[in-house]
């Protein structure tokens, strides 16, 4: 089951892009980083989990907050990051970062886009 960034904004019903300095805002989705084109091979929202090429979905709960673990993700081959906060917890490489994606509720988000 692969999956591009397209697809994703085409299922959340999406504008045409707009924004500024390659932010495009889609429905209340950010999509700040990497290509449209990127393509994802499944899911996580365990980086214990998270194998190459997923696309990972940082959920804060009430134990853990996936915020804390994007690095790890990334690490382990996630090719794009679903976050709720942008704040010092999202660092990449910078010659090869992730699709990153800014959500209001990456739960809700999530349930949208499985």
């Amino acid at each position: 089951m692969s999956f591009t960034a397209s697809d994703l904004v085409q299922a959340n019903k999406a504008r045409p892009p707009h924004g500024n300095a390659g932010e495009r805002l889609l429905c209340g989705i950010r999509f700040l980083l990497g290509s449209p084109h990127a393509v994802f091979d499944g899911i996580s929202i365990d980086t214990r989990t998270v194998r190459p090429g997923d696309l990972f979905f940082a959920i804060s709960g009430p134990r853990n907050d996936g915020h804390d673990h994007l690095e790890e993700a990334v690490l382990k081959g996630a090719a794009g990051l679903v976050v709720q906060t942008l704040d010092e917890r999202v660092r990449f490489d910078r010659e090869q970062p992730p699709a990153l994606f800014q959500v209001a509720d990456s739960v809700q988000a999530l349930q949208q886009w499985a």
